[in-house]
């Protein structure tokens, strides 16, 4: 069974490797790069690996082995351990000295342990993430999904101010951009407040010969790749 889409690009694979050894691959387009948004993946990695190891054992990999899978296996310590991102780098280093999140990484995983060690998309500490990386996607001159433009539907009429109900009226300005969030679809901001504006290429890993046989000894039937290639 080939590659199939999924949500945020994350792609799913069944391969077969010999010997009746079938192997679940999960795939996450994420690159080394502080910019980079690591929590919208948090939720289906976790579950991933959780379930994976509810069958057997799963890899967590990526290019170098130092920043996106100890990112994601830091995440993993946090939820399971209820650790502070600290400790959890902490312990973690005592089986790989060498990992080393980057500091975007670890500036969400901070988020991640203040919502309670979890993406909670009601938090504020969430939105205001998710206004940031909006922003920044809009600097950078990145298409933005029009399905995050329109009036805020909960917002309550009583509690606009005259300002806001001006610059959300969409008979009275039609042609105004407004943002809004991509799960919930509330309005979060406008293009004419102008406060919102916030300012590797990588080999596709596979599995040779003797990685097979090492899968198989460690009983490892699911593999979580974090890389650049289907980043875009």
């Amino acid at each position: 069974m080939g590659p199939r889409a999924h949500s945020h690009r994350i792609l799913y694979s069944l391969e077969y490797a010999g010997n009746d050894l079938k192997i679940v691959r999960m795939a996450v387009p994420l690159r080394d790069m502080e910019s980079e948004d690591l929590l919208d993946y948090l939720d289906a990695a976790l579950d991933f690996i959780e379930n994976s190891r509810n069958d057997n054992s799963v890899l967590v990999h990526c290019f170098a082995g130092v920043s996106r899978s100890a990112a994601i296996i830091t995440a993993c310590l946090m939820n399971s351990e209820q650790l502070t991102v600290d400790d959890a780098i902490e312990s973690l280093r005592q089986s790989c000295e060498s990992v080393c999140p980057n500091d975007g990484f670890l500036e969400q995983l901070k988020m991640f342990e203040e919502m309670g060690f979890k993406v909670d998309r009601d938090s504020p500490i969430y939105k205001r993430f998710r206004l940031k990386v909006l922003g920044e996607t809009y600097n950078r001159g990145e298409k933005i999904d029009i399905s995050k433009f329109g009036r805020d539907p909960g917002f309550p009429a009583e509690k606009r101010s005259s300002n806001f109900e001006r610059l959300t009226n969409n008979e009275a300005r039609p042609n105004t951009p407004a943002y809004r969030c991509k799960k919930c679809r509330r309005l979060v901001a406008l293009k004419e407040m102008s406060w919102i504006m916030f300012r590797e290429r990588a080999k596709r890993a596979s599995i040779g010969v003797k990685g097979v046989v090492l899968l198989a000894d460690l009983k490892i039937t699911s593999v979580l790749s974090l890389s650049s290639l289907f980043a875009g």
